[in-house]
Order: structure tokens, then sequence, then C-alpha cells
């Protein structure tokens, strides 16, 4: 998302309600916020889990954010709560295998892990 990247406290209380949590402010994100290696980069996960609103089944979000070269990257993965917690090693090695092209314009992933399905969005 070049220029205006959003407001993680905007992006994790959206992710929040996704599974079925209540707002926190400002001063509660921190204490969310996990360091993470993106791209050889520090980045943030934020890990939400509760019940999906309209199924009332347990989920689970990870969403890791990362900027690079003026552009926010969001990388997220949710769904069942047990399958998505025992995938987050995983997500994170995907994390770590990002690499981004001269200009921070094109992600490129290097296939080192194949069965992870991830849907990216920028």
């Amino acid at each position: 998302m070049p220029g205006l990247m959003g407001r993680d406290l905007d992006n994790v209380n959206r992710w929040r309600t996704d599974v079925g949590l209540g707002a926190v402010r400002e001063e509660e994100l921190s204490k969310l916020a996990q360091p993470v290696e993106v791209a050889g980069q520090p980045g943030q996960i934020y890990e939400q889990a509760g019940e999906n609103p309209g199924s009332g089944e347990k989920t689970r979000i990870l969403a890791a954010v990362s900027r690079q070269n003026g552009v926010a990257w969001f990388f997220k993965m949710n769904g069942d709560d047990e399958l998505v917690a025992q995938q987050k090693p995983a997500f994170i090695e995907f994390l770590k295998s990002v690499s981004f092209t001269v200009g921070g314009n094109r992600p490129v992933f290097r296939p080192r892990i194949p069965q992870l399905a991830v849907q990216v969005h920028r």
C-alpha cells in the first residue's frame, strides 16, 4: 500500500473483530506485536484467536506487517484455530523467505515452503 499505509491499530482491531474480540487501545498495541523477520527486515506479527462471529467456530489469525521502501506489506493466515496455531512456525519461515525486487514493488517468493498457501496483500 503505497503512501498512506494505514495504522497498525486500525488493522489489528479489524482482525480482532474477525475473531470476535473487542478493540484495543493504542497503548495496548505494543503488547500484541511480536517481532518477526520479513525479507531480512524487522516486522511485526499479530496473533488473534477467538470465535468466528458468523459460525461460532474457533478461529485464529496470524498477520504480519512489514514496511519496505515506503510500501506496507501485509501477510495474513487465518482459519481453524488449531491448524493455524500448528502452522505458525511454517508461516514465520515463509516470512523469512520472502524477498523484494529493487524498488520493493513486487514480491519474489522462494518456494521453500510449497505446502503453505498464503494470500499476499500489498
